[in-house]
C-alpha cells in the first residue's frame, strides 16, 4: 500500500497573486512536486497506490466550478489517470462525497465534515454519493477490491461502497 499525501495549495497559480495565502506559496516549486510524484507513482510496485491533497478535483459541493477546484483539476487529473490511481482523497469541502467522473479510473472521497457542513447539489453527474452532515470515512483494503463506509456523526453507516480493481 502506498498512500503519497501532497500540497495543493502550490497548484493554483490564483494563491500566488493572494494576499493571504501568496506568503506561503511563494518559492514552492509545484513541478517539482509533481515530478517527484510521477516518478513516485511510476517506480511504486504496490497494489494500490493512493493520492491524498486537500483540494478536491471535482466536488458536488459549493466549489464545484471555483478557480481552486479548477486548478487543482487541470494538473493532478492527468497525473492520477496516467497512473491509473482509483483513489484520491481530499477534504475543503465539508460534506461527504464520492465522486468519479465518467471514464475516468480515479474514484474520489471527500471527508471535511467534522467541524462543519456546507450545502452539497445532487444534480452532479459524476457524483455517487453526496451528504451535507457530519461524520468520517472508513476504508479497508483487500487484494482486488476496497472497501468504503461513510460514518455519520451518531455511529451509522450513511453510505457503503466496494470497488474492485
Amino acid at each position: 500500500l502506498l498512500i503519497a499525501f501532497i500540497d495543493t495549495n502550490p497548484l493554483i497559480p490564483e494563491f500566488y497573486k493572494n494576499s493571504e495565502y501568496g506568503p506561503h506559496v511563494t518559492g514552492q516549486q509545484p513541478e517539482m512536486q509533481l515530478s517527484w510524484l510521477d516518478d513516485l507513482l511510476s517506480t511504486s510496485d504496490a497494489q494500490w497506490k493512493i493520492v491524498v491533497g486537500h483540494h478536491p478535483i471535482y466536488t458536488a459541493g459549493p466549489r464545484t466550478e471555483n478557480y481552486d477546484t479548477l486548478a487543482v483539476r487541470k494538473v493532478l487529473e492527468p497525473l492520477l489517470e496516467k497512473h491509473k490511481i482509483p483513489l484520491y482523497l481530499s477534504g475543503h469541502e465539508h460534506s461527504l462525497q464520492h465522486l468519479r467522473a465518467e471514464g475516468k479510473t480515479t474514484h474520489q472521497f471527500i471527508s471535511g465534515s467534522g467541524s462543519e457542513t456546507t450545502s452539497v447539489k445532487s444534480e452532479i453527474p459524476y457524483s455517487r454519493f453526496q451528504a451535507s452532515s457530519y461524520g468520517f470515512m472508513y476504508f479497508s483494503f483487500r487484494k482486488d477490491d476496497f472497501r468504503v463506509q461513510c460514518v455519520g456523526h451518531e455511529g451509522q453507516i450513511v453510505y457503503s461502497t466496494s470497488i474492485t480493481m
